[in-house]
């Protein structure tokens, strides 16, 4: 046997060897079962061998494979893009586009009555309007505290939106001024945060599933359950209600968004959003309350008979704000006998005794809450408009002057105004 090639490569030896034996030349591979273990083992390489009449033509056959050019490698095949279709349901026969997740999905939920819907079902073209797509209020990012985060900024600003609206109409909304004292707040803290987040969205989740059982759209569907939260939660007080009703109604999509993943993780995520929202509130309730502490310190009187106090003045704003006068009076009398130190309490009898038509009585309402606090502007303003009402003109100036030092910013404008229609009074000018 004649050696006519060395190979180090046992894939390239034994490809030689079969194209030779393929041409009808009988062709050995000298040590091929060394050469298998590694190069290392046949440093000489492995030898094609054949006879000696075959020589000349196996070169001939090896040296034309060598010179013949290699094929191109194929071109990496590039799948097509995606396109984006649409489906339509075939309960309500709804139509909508396809994002690229949902298009990876194993089926899908109709947007509008819920009923699922296979992969295979009908497929529509549908064109997403390009003037408005609600995806680009999501946050980017996919991981799940950042999209409640989002949900929680979203929903605030909101509230305080609707909260400024609603307040010019029916005053300020002191619903957690009623929670004095740190065993109310603490029990409206654990509510707000633990218990009221979980029952509320069971709710709205309960009403949720029973519209989708009676083939309601999706708008339907979170603006009704977030209408039923909202008269649960106003119920003492219902501008609050009217206040969070944005709040209820995102809730509402924020669950159908989630729903399709999993109704465990969109109950999940609704309840941590209402946590999250809560805690604000709850926070500002906590400090209101350690500033009470620190006050107090520093008042005449105790914290504990302050605290006793203070629900009957905060009942005696309700009361007012429903023209419940002699209900207001009797509770500002009561915050009185048990608390006489807060300026607060006399300044609100004065308003209500005012109110009564009991001016001597109001007089002096106003002006023991001006000895207790001599910088307390609402005392020196109310005195003002009282003195103002009964033509003592020269004594009503002198109040609203007094006013002026310790106003803040947004009530100065007002007090102004007083000082320019007295002003003229006194000096015997017509205004």
């Amino acid at each position: 046997m004649i050696t006519i090639r060395r190979y180090t490569n046992v894939a390239e030896a034994g490809f030689a060897q079969s194209l030779l034996i393929s041409e009808g030349i009988d062709a050995f591979l000298a040590d091929e079962e060394a050469g298998a273990l590694g190069p290392q083992f046949v440093p000489w390489g492995m030898r094609l061998q054949v006879r000696q009449e075959d020589v000349q033509r196996a070169t001939q056959i090896l040296v034309e494979k060598e010179e013949q050019p290699s094929e191109p490698a194929p071109a990496p095949v590039t799948p097509p893009p995606k396109e984006n279709p649409g489906l339509k349901c075939p309960g309500c026969g709804a139509e909508w586009a396809l994002t690229d997740e949902e298009m990876d999905r194993p089926s899908f939920s109709c947007p509008d009555c819920g009923t699922p819907i296979p992969h295979e079902a009908e497929i529509a073209p549908v064109k997403t309007p390009a003037w408005f797509d609600w995806r680009c209020f999501l946050p980017a990012s996919d991981k799940k505290w950042v999209f409640i985060l989002a949900i929680v900024a979203y929903t605030s600003v909101l509230a305080r939106l609707m909260q400024d609206i609603t307040s010019p109409l029916t005053g300020a909304n002191d619903y957690l001024k009623q929670y004095v004292g740190w065993g109310p707040v603490l029990s409206h803290v654990f509510s707000s945060v633990i218990l009221t987040p979980i029952w509320e969205t069971l709710l709205l989740v309960a009403i949720i599933e029973l519209l989708r059982r009676l083939g309601a759209r999706v708008f339907h569907q979170a603006f009704l359950s977030a209408v039923a939260l909202c008269v649960v939660d106003g119920y003492n007080w219902w501008p609050h209600g009217v206040d969070v009703f944005p709040f209820f109604i995102i809730c509402g999509y924020v669950y159908l968004y989630w729903r399709p993943t999993s109704w465990k993780t969109a109950i999940s995520i609704v309840i941590l959003i209402h946590t999250v929202g809560n805690c604000i509130p709850s926070i500002w309730l906590i400090c209101t309350q350690v500033d009470r502490d620190r006050t107090s310190l520093l008042a005449t009187g105790d914290a504990f008979s302050w605290d006793n106090a203070d629900p009957y003045y905060v009942r005696s704003g309700s009361d007012l704000q429903a023209g419940r006068v002699p209900e207001a009076i009797d509770s500002l009398r009561k915050a009185i006998s048990i608390y006489p130190y807060d300026e607060r309490y006399h300044a609100g009898l004065a308003l209500a005794l005012k109110r009564a038509g009991r001016m001597d009585q109001a007089d002096e309402e106003y002006r023991a809450a001006i000895e207790l606090n001599s910088q307390y502007t609402d005392a020196w303003m109310g005195l003002t408009s009282l003195l103002y009402k009964e033509h003592r003109y020269s004594e009503a100036l002198d109040a609203c002057k007094h006013a002026i030092p310790a106003a803040p910013p947004y009530d100065r404008p007002g007090i102004q105004a007083w000082l320019r229609t007295l002003t003229p009074l006194v000096s015997g000018t017509s205004p």
